[in-house]
């Protein structure tokens, strides 16, 4: 696996109404956003900020999953063929 040199996880989410962060665990600050139009840009800054949180948290235990299936993919597949 690569170093990782991003921001420690898992990562967070805080919003005050009028400032969206994302947040690494030590409460540092990756990303900022201020609403220009609260009603129209609020709802859907806050749900991408979310997504991309619960991406990067998730992305390392994916690409193990991954790699654990890809493993017992190659070795059904050796079976098979002997």
């Amino acid at each position: 696996m690569t170093e990782r040199k991003h921001s420690e996880l898992p990562w967070t989410v805080i919003t005050d109404g009028e400032t969206l962060k994302i947040k690494w665990f030590n409460g540092g600050s990756i990303a900022n956003a201020m609403f220009t139009n609260l009603n129209r840009e609020r709802l859907p800054a806050e749900a991408n900020a979310a997504f991309i949180v619960t991406a990067c948290n998730a992305h390392y235990d994916l690409v193990e999953a991954m790699e654990e299936m890809i493993s017992k993919l190659e070795i059904a597949a050796r079976l098979e063929c002997s």
